[in-house]
């Protein structure tokens, strides 16, 4: 993991070091087709819960990123229970139902405690 945020860290200083605003923006979009075609989904474990003394009070925890990549799974522990936020930009749910299959099938249980549809705003670019 270090090392991928290595390069995604050097990758947003050399952004932020562009001085004209439309070429850092097309300078990110490129940058982001990249990854789009080197990466299908991600997955973010964010870690354990560093506030125990709050553990018993928490029922749901999302994590709510705008994604710039097709699939994204963000997953928290907490209270011995693994919080997962799913969030796709296309349509069909065959890998959140194949996902939940792989569950099931491994003796996993798991609560669904909310869908709702992709809020996050889309920003097109320019061509």
């Amino acid at each position: 993991v270090r090392p991928a945020m290595e390069t995604t860290a050097t990758l947003v200083r050399s952004l932020a070091k562009i001085p004209d605003i439309s070429a850092r923006r097309d300078a990110f979009h490129q940058i982001l087709q990249a990854a789009c075609t080197a990466y299908t989904y991600v997955v973010s474990y964010t870690g354990q819960w560093k506030l125990p003394s709050m553990e018993p009070y928490i029922r749901e925890f999302w994590t709510h990123a705008p994604g710039a990549l097709p699939l994204v799974v963000e997953i928290k522990s907490i209270s011995g229970n693994l919080f997962l936020s799913i969030q796709r930009s296309f349509r069909e749910d065959h890998y959140v139902k194949a996902f939940l299959r792989q569950l099931k099938d491994n003796g996993i249980s798991y609560t669904i405690s909310r869908t709702m549809p992709n809020d996050v705003p889309e920003f097109l670019m320019p061509v």
